[in-house]
């Protein structure tokens, strides 16, 4: 379904905290949620504005 949100948060709800421990913790970690979600932001962008038919 387009424009759906696929952050960690919402793709792993079970996981929220110990995704928001790593995100303090790990320096590394929180760098590539951070890209993994403005990346699945832009994304979401994409679709929400035009995406191509795909019929």
């Amino acid at each position: 379904m387009l424009g759906e949100n696929h952050s960690l948060v919402n793709e792993f709800p079970e996981y929220q905290d110990i995704i928001a421990e790593l995100t303090e913790s790990d320096e590394v970690f929180a760098k590539e949620t951070k890209h993994y979600n403005a990346l699945d932001a832009e994304i979401r962008k994409l679709e929400l504005n035009g995406a191509p038919d795909m019929y």
